[in-house]
């Protein structure tokens, strides 16, 4: 499944990377609109495109029907490197065709697309990892950076913070300007208990889900993973 996906995904970046080819050949776009130094064009892309990730993060974690795909990510009860790959077909088909209407209306040049997907896919092999850093480090860097302390809590079963600190490259700074950070300050992120949060509702404050190890339920197209009932 997860080298499935690794596939899917560098094969996909190439619809990305057409678009942009697209944009640049026929000029469209806002940065088609302007001239700049490439570096300003590749640090603006980058932001912008890494600004879009984060909202559409956020649209599969609160529509229904996107959570249900948006789940197998959060399958694993033990997150490591290849959680970082373990995606459904069908959001990295959506992702794809959000990214490419994005580079398509920004005018994101080529050497950009392929400079952001090279970030955004090793940072989340970074922060889905299972590496243990200095606290007094990780107290830093995430300023500048997802830490996987800090992007653990996002794997966490608890609902609250599930909706938490959905960015992936960073700054994570992001995550608090927009109300959506949490934690990620020391060595209690550690103690998380990972694995999906909600099945059969959205995602909302008010929810309590229940943790019901004995449950089981199939994520579509994905494997099996524990999950939560819900209470009436």
């Amino acid at each position: 499944m997860v080298l499935n996906t690794a596939i899917a995904r560098l094969f996909f970046v190439g619809g990305v990377a057409a678009a942009a080819a697209m944009a640049q050949e026929r000029g469209w776009g806002l940065l088609n609109w302007v001239d700049g130094p490439a570096w300003l064009e590749l640090g603006l892309a980058v932001v912008l495109l890494d600004f879009i990730i984060y909202w559409q993060h956020q649209v599969f974690h609160l529509v229904p029907i996107l959570w249900r795909f948006h789940m197998m990510n959060h399958s694993d009860l033990d997150l490591d490197v290849s959680s970082g790959v373990r995606f459904h077909p069908v959001e990295i088909v959506i992702s794809t065709m959000v990214k490419a209407a994005a580079v398509l209306a920004l005018g994101v040049a080529l050497f950009a697309v392929v400079a952001f997907e090279i970030v955004l896919n090793s940072t989340a092999l970074f922060n889905h990892s299972n590496v243990q850093m200095p606290v007094s480090l990780n107290r830093i860097l995430r300023w500048f950076a997802v830490t996987p302390d800090m992007h653990r809590i996002h794997h966490s079963v608890d609902v609250r913070e599930t909706n938490s600190n959905c960015a992936l490259v960073g700054p994570a700074v992001r995550n608090l300007l927009r109300g959506t950070g949490f934690g990620a300050t020391g060595d209690e992120d550690r103690s998380r208990t990972p694995g999906p949060s909600g099945l059969f509702e959205p995602i909302h404050d008010t929810a309590v889900p229940v943790r019901d190890a004995a449950c089981v339920a199939r994520v579509p197209g994905a494997i099996d993973c524990p999950c939560q009932i819900w209470p009436e």
